[in-house]
C-alpha cells in the first residue's frame, strides 16, 4: 500500500485493464492486432508507463529485436496511438 501511495503522490492518473488494437497494412489487408494493458500510468510530464503484471520479468534486448516478446511493444504502441 505504501508503494502504491508513493506512485500516486505526484498525481498521476492510474487506469487498469485497457484494451486497445493496433492495425497493420500488410501485404495480404489490413491485420489488426488487439491486446490488453494490464496498468497504464499517465506520468505528470505527459509520458506513460505501461505495467504487465504477468510478464515475470523484462525481456532481454535480443528477446525483444528478435520478435520473441512482442508484448509490451505492441502495447506501447496501442497506447502511443491511444487506440
Amino acid at each position: 500500500i505504501g508503494k502504491e501511495e508513493e506512485r500516486r503522490a505526484d498525481g498521476r492518473q492510474v487506469l487498469a485493464e485497457l484494451r486497445g488494437r493496433y492495425h497493420i497494412d500488410a501485404p495480404g489487408g489490413l491485420f489488426t492486432v488487439t491486446g490488453r494493458i494490464d496498468r497504464l500510468e499517465r506520468l505528470p510530464d505527459g509520458t506513460v508507463a505501461l505495467i504487465d503484471y504477468k510478464t515475470g520479468r523484462t525481456p532481454t534486448t535480443g528477446e525483444l529485436l528478435e520478435g520473441l516478446k512482442a508484448q509490451l511493444p505492441l502495447e506501447a504502441l496501442m497506447a502511443e496511438r491511444g487506440q
